[in-house]
This record gives C-alpha cells, sequence and structure tokens, in this order.
C-alpha cells in the first residue's frame, strides 16, 4: 500500500503521525496530541483510515489541497 508505506516512512523519520477520520482532516483519536505511533500502531489504522496527520511541532506547514489549486487559490 502506498499510503502506508509514505506513513511509515514519515514515522522512521522522526515524524509523530496518527490516524484522521476518512476523507477529513479531524483526529480520529482524542488523545492525538500525546500518541507516539509505533508502526504495528500504523499497520493496524491503515485498515481504519488511509487518512494520517502529523504533529507539527516547530514546523511551518502549508497545506494546499488539489481542489483549492484548481480553483485558482495558492
Amino acid at each position: 500500500m502506498r499510503e502506508m508505506n509514505a506513513v511509515l516512512e514519515l514515522l522512521n523519520n522522526g515524524y509523530y503521525v496518527h490516524p484522521l477520520v476518512d476523507g477529513g482532516k479531524e483526529p480520529l483519536l482524542n488523545n492525538w496530541p500525546s500518541i507516539r505511533a509505533t508502526e504495528t500502531d500504523v499497520r493496524s489504522w491503515i485498515f481504519q483510515t488511509g487518512n494520517f496527520g502529523i504533529i507539527c511541532e516547530n514546523m511551518a506547514v502549508v497545506d494546499i489541497d488539489e481542489k483549492d489549486v484548481a480553483r485558482g487559490f495558492y
């Protein structure tokens, strides 16, 4: 699974990942800020959702969705 490989790569590079509601941006789990996921966690979550987030500490993040680009918003 391409998505799982991408999430595992982020995890292996030190990012804190957590599952999101399928098709949305809301966390799937209530305790998401304190989650320090393992590879086992990611492998079990991938069957509940293909959507993951990263806990963004000490980094700037820009979120551009394809639908926004198509409408001319950059």
